[in-house]
């Protein structure tokens, strides 16, 4: 099966991957449940078949990940393999959308370059395409539209229509509109090629956002982030998520991203979305050497203070401690540790969102 986004029902972070040889004779319930099971991209499945004397047909139930899948394909063209249009799998989706009153206003650069320059590359934030040639008619407006969309982040839309005749004064030109990143980007660079400015971008959004899930919370995402961030490094890195499938879509306006739990299933709670920073403080100790470190330390917040704090204090028990300060509800504490017992506490405030800043009193 091939899972791969690129396919109908495909997911990002998909992927290609086969079983071992089956006999096409003698293969039975268990042998085709068996060699499935094993690919890595399909999860569990359950087989079950009925016996037509000329044929025999398996039905194939994913148990393991939810939501429509891609076909099952097979290595003989005689086997027919077909979707039950009564038990399509389904699965949670939720939406998050950001949006503005204005619409976004897309980049476009022209590249201009000479017959007698015969290729070029092209970059952008120091990551480049390969060589394109200059053929006859120019160059070829989907082969720089294919090495553009190589580039990290980037997605452009290049116009079919190639102008000029090649030559000096009348160079081969070609649009490239700028669909990601979105707003007033840098102009390409390149080795032969003249670029300029024919739009200007503008966005009307900027800034981050956070998400958050079943009490967790992800780092602070940029507003305009790949699926493939939100998936990998938001989402599926919070404890109670285990696999999503994510769409990002362009409303002209902002991005709405569609978000499938894959492997979670019932009625799940909302995803929320802050459009604020959470204002994160940092607790450090410092010394160490020659003399170790050890002792407590008092940690104070507006009127209120903790009891005596260890020196190497763990962050779930610093967390905790913060906690039963009545004028804080939720923040979310991480330990860095250095050389010499030397320690950080990045203590992210959740509740209250304008925190006043902490006091620490070292005691011995």
């Amino acid at each position: 099966m091939d899972t791969s986004s690129t396919v109908e029902k495909g997911r990002l972070g998909g992927f290609s991957a086969s079983s071992v040889s089956l006999g096409g004779s003698t293969v039975n319930e268990m042998d085709l449940q068996r060699a499935l099971s094993e690919l890595d991209n399909l999860g569990q499945v359950k087989v079950s078949s009925v016996d037509h004397g000329d044929a025999v047909e398996f039905a194939v139930t994913f148990v393991s990940v939810y939501g429509e899948m891609p076909l099952i394909s097979s290595s003989d063209t005689q086997i027919d393999i077909r979707r039950n249009l009564n038990m399509i799998g389904v699965t949670e989706i939720q939406t998050i959308t950001t949006s503005a009153d204005k619409a976004f206003i897309y980049e476009v650069q022209s590249v201009s370059i000479l017959d007698s320059h015969h290729s070029f590359k092209l970059s952008l934030n120091n990551d480049y395409t390969a060589i394109i040639a200059v053929q006859e008619q120019g160059p070829h407006p989907q082969v720089v539209e294919a090495e553009l969309n190589k580039l990290e982040g980037v997605t452009v839309m290049v116009d079919p229509m190639v102008q000029g005749s090649g030559v000096e004064g009348d160079p081969w030109t070609i649009l490239v509109t700028f669909i990601e990143p979105v707003g007033n980007v840098p102009l390409l660079e390149s080795d032969k090629a003249e670029i300029t400015e024919d739009i200007r971008g503008f966005s009307p959004l900027a800034g981050t956002l956070v998400l958050g899930f079943a009490g967790e919370f992800t780092p602070d995402l940029q507003f305009d982030c790949s699926p493939m961030f939100v998936k990998q490094e938001a989402l599926e890195y919070l404890p109670s998520i285990e696999e999503v499938n994510v769409q990002k879509i362009d409303i002209n306006t902002g991005y709405r991203w569609d978000i499938s739990f894959t492997k979670d299933i019932g009625n799940l709670p909302s995803i929320q979305a802050y459009n604020n920073r959470f204002e994160v403080q940092r607790i450090s100790s410092k010394g160490g050497f020659p003399t170790p470190l050890g002792g407590r330390f008092i940690s104070s917040y507006g009127e209120e203070a903790t009891m005596p704090l260890p020196f190497d204090i763990a962050d779930d028990v610093l967390k905790s401690a913060l906690e039963d300060l009545t004028s804080i509800d939720r923040v979310d504490v991480s330990k860095i540790v250095y050389d010499n017992g030397q320690c950080n506490w990045l203590i992210t405030f959740r509740v209250p969102e304008s925190p006043m800043l902490f006091e620490c009193l070292h005691l011995s």
